[in-house]
Formats: C-alpha cells, sequence, structure tokens
C-alpha cells in the first residue's frame, strides 16, 4: 500500500510543471517484451527503453540479477506507460515506466537495488520524479552497501560513474561443510561446496545470507570475521572443538535440561508436529543433525 502512495505522489508532480521541466511530456502505453538489466527494457516494436531518474548495475557488478529480477517481475510481458519522448546516445528512448499507477522506479530504489540519477549533459530537463527519487534514497539502505545519497538533488550535474563495487568483507567459514547455493534463501539451487575454515570475501548481504566475491550466497550464521581454531566446527549457531573427553578421573554425569527448557528434536518428524515449519539455527530446539545440509534451516521438508 505504501508504495502505491508513494507512486501516486510521484504522479501527481507530472501536473502543472514548468515549461523546461520536462518539454513534450507524452505518455504512451506500450508492451514489454523483455528486460535487459534493472533499467533497460525493450518494448514490443523493439525499441530500447531507458528508465529515466535511475542508475541500475551492469552485468557483473553487485546487486546486477536482483535489480534485473525485479524489474522483470514487475513489467516484463505486461502493458506500462512510457513517459518522455527524448533518446540518448546509444538511441534508446529515454521514459520513466509506470504499470498500474506504480512507478517502476521508485519501486526500484524502495528496494534498495538502484540509485537515484540525474545528469542534464543527457539531454533532458529535470522532472520532480528526480527531486522525489532522490529525497526518497535518504531513507533507503542499498543491498551492496552503497551510499544512495552520494549524488544529491543539488547536484544536478552529477552521473553515476563509480561502480557499483560492494563494501568487501573477509569472513571464514565455520561449519564442516556449507553449501554455495544461487541465491539467498534454501529455495535456491545448490551450486558447490565450502569447507571448514575456508576464507572467503562477502560483498553483499540480504535477510541474513551473504553473496560471495567469487558467485553464489551462503548463510551468514556459518560465516566469522576471525579464522576459527583448528579442531573446532560450527553446530548450528555455536562452535565446539570437534573432540573432547573428560578427565579419567571425572564421574560421567549425565546433563539434564533445566526446567521448563526444550529438549532438542529428536528428528525431523517432531519438529514439524511441534511448529509445523522448518526451524533455523538458534531456535529452541535446533541441533546440527536437523540441518544436513549446513544452510542454516533444518528439516526443510515435511517428513509426515
Amino acid at each position: 500500500m505504501i508504495h502505491r502512495i508513494f507512486s501516486a505522489l510521484v504522479l501527481a508532480g507530472l501536473t502543472g510543471l514548468p515549461a523546461n521541466a520536462y518539454a513534450a511530456v507524452k505518455i504512451e502505453n506500450v508492451e514489454v517484451a523483455r528486460v535487459i538489466d534493472g533499467d533497460t527494457i525493450v518494448i514490443t516494436d523493439g525499441t530500447k527503453v531507458r528508465l529515466l531518474g535511475i542508475d541500475a548495475p551492469e552485468r557483473g557488478e553487485c546487486g546486477y540479477s536482483t535489480a534485473t529480477k525485479k524489474l522483470k517481475a514487475l513489467v516484463e510481458g505486461k502493458t506500462v506507460n512510457l513517459v518522455g519522448t527524448k533518446t540518448d546516445k546509444y538511441d534508446r528512448r529515454l521514459a520513466y515506466v509506470d504499470i498500474a499507477g506504480i512507478d517502476a522506479g521508485a519501486e526500484l530504489i524502495m528496494a534498495g537495488l538502484v540509485r537515484p540519477r540525474y545528469n542534464a549533459t543527457d539531454g533532458y530537463g529535470r522532472n520532480s520524479r528526480d527531486d522525489t527519487y532522490f529525497s526518497l534514497a535518504g531513507h533507503i539502505t542499498h543491498i551492496c552497501g552503497l551510499d544512495m545519497t552520494k549524488y544529491t538533488a543539488a547536484n544536478t550535474q552529477s552521473d553515476s560513474t563509480d561502480s557499483y563495487s560492494a563494501k568487501t568483507e573477509t569472513k571464514y567459514v565455520t561449519a564442516t561443510s556449507l553449501n554455495i547455493r544461487s541465491g539467498p534463501g534454501t529455495n535456491h539451487p545448490k551450486q558447490g561446496k565450502l569447507s571448514y575454515g575456508d576464507k572467503v570475501t562477502v560483498v553483499a548481504t540480504t535477510d541474513g545470507w551473504q553473496k560471495l566475491s567469487t558467485g553464489g550466497w551462503v548463510s551468514g550464521i556459518y560465516l566469522a570475521n576471525s579464522a576459527p581454531r583448528a579442531g573446532s566446527s560450527s553446530t548450528g549457531n555455536t562452535t565446539s572443538p570437534a573432540t573432547t573427553s573428560p578427565p579419567r578421573s571425572a564421574p560421567s554425569v549425565k546433563p539434564t535440561a533445566p526446567a521448563g527448557a526444550q529438549p532438542p528434536y529428536q528428528n525431523c518428524t517432531a519438529v514439524w508436529n511441534a511448529i509445523g515449519r522448518p526451524i533455523k539455527a538458534g531456535e529452541l530446539g535446533f541441533h546440527a543433525k536437523l540441518d544436513r545440509d549446513n544452510d542454516g534451516v533444518g528439516c526443510e521438508q515435511d517428513p509426515r
């Protein structure tokens, strides 16, 4: 709902514009044939359209796939309104894109996938949407940790010439075996595995999942800022020695759970019977045997 309200405010900014704000504003109803990336589409007559007011990462840069997928889900195969008639030096049409009352550029900014952009040398006048985009960006966190407000509304000549290189972090794997997935979540296919102690570079974080500089995503709960100790391995959200044994003189003591505590679930059937869903590392009752693929989520399928 908030997206629709904001988009309505953006669209309202088109009315009453001074003549030099956006010359010969034209709204054309077209169908989107395909999406090239996070700020470029192709309509059914073959014309490429560059979305005005935003700058998305290029192929190979942090956030490229996520921004592209978001725009695809929003407009591909659908009828949209193009607002604007200018073309750029690459013979692409320049236009704001609206779909069912929603401003596509604003949606991408609010998702933290693109940054607002305006450069007067592109040959078109500044629009009130540009000011709104910049204002909105000041309240958004970019998924790659970039400064959303680097190009302020007052700096009308600025262009987003810096790359979408993320703030990188060096991490170490604390799990015996850690799956690499194609996206941030267990619903994405596995691409490979990392081993205990492997050193990796993280370029982005989304919902607890961390993107690697080499490609792919892993669960952040199995990454640490410092190299793990030799002979230790991760079990869920803790790190414990791989081999422990009491002194010979120590009596054997059977641990007991404190009063009212939930003991670990014996198997996935017990998990689903108790909570009716997968269990995450850190939740009461979780243990490593429930998470066979070491991705931080146990019992992903209902075994009942």
